[in-house]
């Protein structure tokens, strides 16, 4: 006879299979390049780490211990490339999967909520970037799924699931400071339970094991610099004036975010897919009064409703009211908790006839909104949600697994779109130039460009200055040229975008390349220039 429960667990096992397939078709066929900022930086200081470098007093990037010490052990391995590069933040994502299949039994359940988080475009945008995001939601979805496990699975762990929740948090805590939006949305959850005489066990264990580590590693960076605080000054004197500084622009630019850029994010970036059940859910409870809503339910439906509160308004900052940035990376974090919860509430509202009128309508009016709005995405996605639910009105059935199926088609959209969209990237020409032609050259060279293509080149020189060197035009003009140096000016119209720089702000020996010097390489928006000195004269007062 066969087992039903092997037939589902295979099909989940084979559908989580397939998932990191994506992952890696989407590595290998869709990676678009590097920043050349912040990921860059962190490949620098991996690479120091493999030297025994690390600098705990002036570098704020070098307490991102989740992410740099991975990394290096990796470079240590295999090297520096953009494989080794992307195995970190690839080993986070499949992890996010893998505690999804565990913490969902439901075979259609994890093939829904799986797509929601794999499908959702950003999260596998990242899933191979040298940046901490993907680390972070990691750890905070590992927090979620032992605070659930507490809480709706029978064998009562309280201590280890408490110290696991806690060492979650904690080693999100070290990753990025975003964990900070979590943390109300958590302490809601304990203040109810606390009040309502429940988990009482796991909570206070919970804050007595996070206290204890943060006493430990507060101590072990006082026995590193002398000084506990030293991360908090780090992060205080790195910080810079910036488009979201808050605290520091006119107090309309705060009304907009909190008012309307959020949501607005979340409707560009096509991150409404495991959201927008929300809105006839609580329609459904606060109108109609149901009264059939399950306890878990109502604890995913609070989680998630907290979760996007606490995002648009929490501030980041001590010392002033700076909410987060309006940025996808900045928000991923809460993807895989909301797919959790988005998949409940469909199997809940799918079940009665009279709840796809109040999933027409949120979906059909986001649709048009995205039309409207240019957000092709999530028009192509809301749109067909809406559609699906208006022939379902109209009285035409589907099987639980092709209703699922249908939900999860709309999703591949916004993945091939960024798929295409890499191929019309120059990485690949940029990275063949630096490795094939500049990293071999024997003499001293100097290669002037752009402040990302510096980072990135001396990235793919595998941080190897000994005889080919990337600096930006800026150091350039700061320089003092030597005779027996060969200078290459490098213009690559794709990093010089990264740079946040036009073409009229480039120094005018750059602007004028053609004219003054030979052209050695041209490619796709790159060119590849000998310096000629003779000729800089005349333009580098400029």
């Amino acid at each position: 006879m066969v087992n039903i429960n092997l037939i589902k667990y295979n099909h989940r096992l084979t559908w989580f299979g397939v998932l990191i397939i994506c992952v890696l078709i989407h590595h290998f066929f869709g990676f678009n390049g590097h920043y050349g900022y912040d990921d860059m930086w962190y490949a620098k200081v991996a690479h120091g780490i493999t030297n025994g470098q690390l600098d705990l007093q002036s570098d704020h990037y070098a307490y991102r211990w989740t992410l740099i010490f991975p990394l290096a052990l990796v470079y240590e391995i295999f090297g520096i490339n953009d494989h080794s590069s992307g195995m970190v933040s690839i080993g986070y994502f499949i992890g996010i999967l893998f505690l999804m299949y565990r913490l969902i039994k439901n075979q259609d359940f994890f093939v829904l909520a799986s797509s929601f988080v794999v499908f959702n475009g950003w999260l596998l945008y990242y899933s191979d970037k040298i940046m901490p995001d993907i680390a972070l939601v990691f750890f905070l979805f590992a927090a979620f799924y032992q605070l659930y496990q507490q809480r709706y699975v029978r064998e009562r762990k309280h201590y280890l699931r408490a110290f696991l929740f806690s060492l979650m948090i904690f080693l999100a805590f070290i990753t990025k400071g975003t964990v900070l939006l979590m943390i109300p949305v958590f302490g809601f959850i304990a203040l109810i339970d606390l009040w309502r005489n429940r988990n009482r066990r796991f909570w206070w264990f919970s804050l007595g094991c996070m206290m204890l580590l943060l006493f430990f590693y507060f101590g072990l960076l006082y026995l590193l610099t002398g000084d506990g605080m030293i991360r908090f000054k780090t992060i205080t004197s790195n910080s810079y004036f910036n488009k979201c500084s808050y605290d520091q622009l006119p107090l309309i630019e705060t009304i907009r975010r909190i008012g309307y850029q959020f949501w607005d994010l979340l409707l560009k970036s096509d991150m409404l897919a495991s959201i927008v059940w929300l809105i006839p859910m609580v329609f459904v409870i606060l109108f109609l009064k149901r009264t059939d809503v399950n306890s878990r339910l109502k604890f995913l439906i609070t989680i998630s409703l907290t979760l996007l509160i606490v995002a648009n308004f929490m501030t980041i900052s001590a010392t002033g009211y700076v909410p987060m940035c309006p940025d996808p990376r900045h928000f991923m974090y809460f993807i895989p908790i909301t797919a959790v919860s988005g998949i409940y509430i469909l199997q809940y509202l799918l079940d009665k006839d009279e709840h796809y009128l109040y999933m027409f309508i949120p979906t059909a009016l986001l649709a048009i909104l995205s039309l409207l709005l240019g957000y092709t995405g999530s028009a192509i996605v809301m749109s067909a949600y809406a559609v699906l639910f208006l022939i379902r009105l109209l009285g035409l059935r589907f099987q639980s697994k092709y209703m699922y199926l249908l939900l999860i088609l709309p999703l591949f959209v916004q993945p091939v779109r960024i798929m295409i969209k890499s191929s019309e990237g120059n990485y690949s020409e940029q990275k063949a130039l630096i490795i094939d032609q500049i990293k071999p050259l024997k003499k001293e060279t100097i290669v002037v460009t752009n402040h990302a293509q510096s980072t990135i080149g001396n990235y793919l020189l595998e941080f190897d200055n000994s005889h080919v060197r990337f600096i930006t035009h800026e150091e350039f003009i700061r320089t003092k040229h030597k005779s027996n140096v060969d200078y290459l000016l490098l213009k690559n119209g794709k990093t010089r975008v990264l740079s946040n720089t036009t073409h009229s702000q480039l120094p005018k020996y750059a602007q004028k390349a053609n004219d003054l010097f030979e052209c050695i390489y041209r490619g796709n928006n790159l060119t590849l220039f000998k310096m000629d000195e003779s000729k800089l004269s005349n333009t580098m007062e400029n």
